[in-house]
């Protein structure tokens, strides 16, 4: 009977266009001159036949007075109307997040229309961007570790130090990240990072290092996969600059409701360059491979088990002293 109630068409539009993030219910009610005086299973069933109404329609409740709901306890003190926090009449309607904050009261009049047009407004972007800056000071007393009197033994014979006794490393980093859904169960992840290290003294070790870090996270089947590749490279003020590459996959599934299992393997292809002041960096150039497999028991409610075993083999170039091995076992 009340003449709002087309805003039922508004609403079943509203959930239509947010069916997988937004929840419309209804809660009748007849304490506005009557106007709802059907038993439930007449009004839903109105709802349904005359606006085909797609979102739950509650039993009738009272809004106000002594037996209000506790519902509408909660959301008339979170955002009260104009003078009383009373609920004027049919159709005031709520926006409330998914963690149960009350975001905004809107009146009998407002249109579904409007609504969703704020709805709109509060869509997160695509596309979220983060950026993040550091920097470092660091004071070093005795860098080189040299004498008080600044003087050490050598070939028989007593030299001054030729080194800096005291010095200061300035680092700084900066990073940008961007991440975006893509689909229902994917996301992407792209990185960008620059780090800088000056000394005052001990030039010879100041570098920059530059990183590009790509991620993707997805569902198949019942596994979480995450595929990544990254890509550094560091210029070195004397030693020789290196450049590195690695990419990857890690996994997670369950079996049951008591065991969870997690896998990954890695490939990294590390090498560094001649230069006049390092002509042998690049007998450390490097093909590696890792592996590891994970699995977790749940016990009882508060204990549980996990395991975790990994390998990893490094090949270089030259292998005297430069290849090795790992094992771990957790």
């Amino acid at each position: 009977k009340c003449g709002l109630t087309p805003q039922y068409k508004g609403l079943k539009q509203i959930q239509d266009s947010y069916e997988k993030d937004l929840q419309v219910i209804g809660f009748p009610c007849n304490q506005f001159m009557g106007q709802e005086p059907g038993t439930d299973e007449e009004i839903q069933t109105f709802c349904k036949t005359k606006y085909d109404v797609n979102f739950p329609v509650m039993k009738k409740i009272e809004v106000n007075g002594s037996n209000t709901h506790p519902l509408y306890e909660y959301l008339k003190s979170e955002k009260t109307g104009i003078l009383t926090e009373a609920i004027k009449w049919n159709f005031t309607k709520f926006l409330v997040d998914r963690d149960g904050n009350v975001i905004k009261r809107y009146s009998p009049q407002t249109e579904p229309s409007e609504i969703e047009e704020e709805l709109k407004d509060r869509e997160p972007g695509l596309w979220n961007f983060t950026a993040d800056i550091s920097t470092g000071v660091l004071q070093t007393d005795n860098v080189n570790s040299v004498s008080k009197t600044r003087l050490k033994s050598e070939s028989d014979s007593v030299v001054g130090f030729n080194s800096a006794k005291h010095d200061r490393t300035l680092t700084g980093s900066i990073g940008f990240s961007a991440s975006r859904p893509i689909g229902e169960e994917s996301s992407l992840l792209i990185n960008l990072s620059h780090t800088t290290s000056e000394q005052y003294a001990e030039t010879d070790d100041d570098y920059q290092s530059y990183g590009l870090t790509l991620g993707f996270d997805t569902v198949v089947g019942e596994q979480s996969i995450s595929p990544f590749l990254m890509v550094t490279k560091s210029d070195y003020q004397t030693d020789a600059d290196s450049f590195s590459y690695m990419y990857g996959l890690g996994g997670f599934f369950t079996v049951g409701e008591r065991n969870s299992f997690s896998y990954g393997y890695t490939y990294a292809d590390a090498k560094g360059n001649h230069n006049s002041s390092d002509d042998t960096a690049q007998e450390t150039n490097s093909i590696s491979h890792g592996f590891n497999f994970g699995h977790d028991f749940i016990v009882t409610e508060i204990i549980s088990t996990s395991l975790s075993l990994g390998y990893s083999d490094s090949d270089a170039v030259v292998d005297a002293g430069n290849d090795y091995e790992t094992y771990d076992i957790g």
